[in-house]
């Protein structure tokens, strides 16, 4: 969705939501990218209840942040992986972060070379 559709989800839940989404984006706490003049922010890495930040994701952003760009970093989450036997790291996740995780650790080293 748009940033500004996530800072109207974030008035609910905290005083400066705008504020709030620009410090995550500028410290790379958020995927983020550009289409057509429009900041993009998927969803999924939200606590929707109170939109506040999954930190399983914040982590894995941690681990591929350095060798992938925003728009790549998006993808990956809903990509088929051959470390979670073909399933996607956003399907995986919930049910076992560990081995999420270690699929971006393996992908961080052979992007990296």
């Amino acid at each position: 969705v748009s940033a500004e559709e996530v800072a109207l989800l974030m008035r609910r839940h905290c005083e400066q939501p705008v504020s709030q989404l620009a410090r995550w984006i500028v410290g790379s706490k958020v995927v983020h990218f550009a289409v057509q003049s429009q900041t993009l922010i998927p969803l999924f890495q939200f606590y929707l209840d109170d939109m506040s930040l999954r930190p399983e994701v914040s982590a894995l952003l941690g681990e591929l942040g350095a060798v992938l760009e925003p728009d790549e970093l998006a993808d990956w989450f809903v990509t088929a992986n051959d470390w979670l036997s073909a399933a996607t790291p956003l399907e995986t996740i919930e049910a076992d972060f560990a081995a999420v995780l270690k699929a971006a650790r393996a992908d961080r080293f052979v992007m990296a070379g």
